[in-house]
């Protein structure tokens, strides 16, 4: 039997949600701090930092969904293979194009299908060989 890839999913699938959390970090400080030194009223500090506030909440949101995804993963969850292959399919449409097609094209392999417990009809149809 060929060796399993939903563990290098997984691993696939943290990498991005990291990817997402040192984005929403990096957007977060360059707009409480501008970054050609220019001063800012108090208003424009209060909303920047709110703005800051509201990204790094919605980044981290999507790190947990990711984190969740990766989980249900690595415990062999049919709805996890799911989400995992709409996630890396919004990816692929990216310059995470290489990590997102090597993600799908584990998680369709017959070894990685086999593990979830997921057969094509064609396996499933009397009379195929």
């Amino acid at each position: 039997m060929k060796k399993e890839r939903f563990g290098e999913i997984a691993l696939h699938l943290l990498s991005a949600a990291t990817a997402y959390f040192v984005v929403a970090r990096v957007f977060a400080y360059s707009s409480i701090s501008p970054l050609f030194g220019a001063s800012l009223s108090t208003t424009e500090q209060l909303g920047s930092a709110a703005g800051a506030l509201t990204m790094t909440a919605f980044f981290g949101v999507i790190v947990g969904f990711y984190q969740l995804v990766a989980y249900g993963l690595r415990r062999r969850k049919f709805w996890a293979w799911v989400a995992a292959l709409c996630v890396l399919g919004a990816h692929a449409m990216s310059l995470y194009l290489p990590v997102a097609a090597f993600g799908i094209w584990g998680l369709v392999s017959r070894s990685t299908r086999d593990a979830f417990g997921i057969q094509l009809r064609a396996e499933n149809s009397p009379g195929t060989t």
